[in-house]
């Protein structure tokens, strides 16, 4: 992590792009700058809608295999269990699945419901 580094030197890093609730932690990143809204007010957004809007009680997360899809995944649940929803089946996948591990996923996710 770029931060890492550029702290021990007191080098300010501006991100245009970093939205990982990670980088929220002032005393581990405490020179590290952003633009966009941390994933925490994404996910927060996006199960306030969800809840609010559609009125939904329960939902299948579907997210990208990787840290930074992770952490938004992370970041919704959280909203939305404190909002009472219940993330009943959460899911991983490649950021290139195959056809096979698409249909894999989706069929485990319609049996999980």
């Amino acid at each position: 992590n770029a931060q890492l580094i550029l702290k021990t030197y007191n080098v300010p890093q501006l991100s245009y792009s970093a939205t990982s609730p990670t980088l929220s932690d002032t005393l581990e990143y405490e020179s590290f700058f952003r633009t966009p809204p941390s994933d925490a007010f994404q996910g927060l957004a996006c199960a306030d809608v969800m809840k609010n809007v559609f009125g939904w009680d329960s939902v299948l997360v579907i997210h990208g295999a990787d840290s930074y899809s992770s952490g938004g995944a992370d970041a919704f649940i959280d909203a939305a269990t404190d909002m009472g929803m219940t993330a009943t089946a959460v899911k991983a996948v490649n950021e290139q699945p195959t056809w096979e591990d698409l249909t894999t996923s989706v069929g485990e996710l319609a049996s999980s419901n």
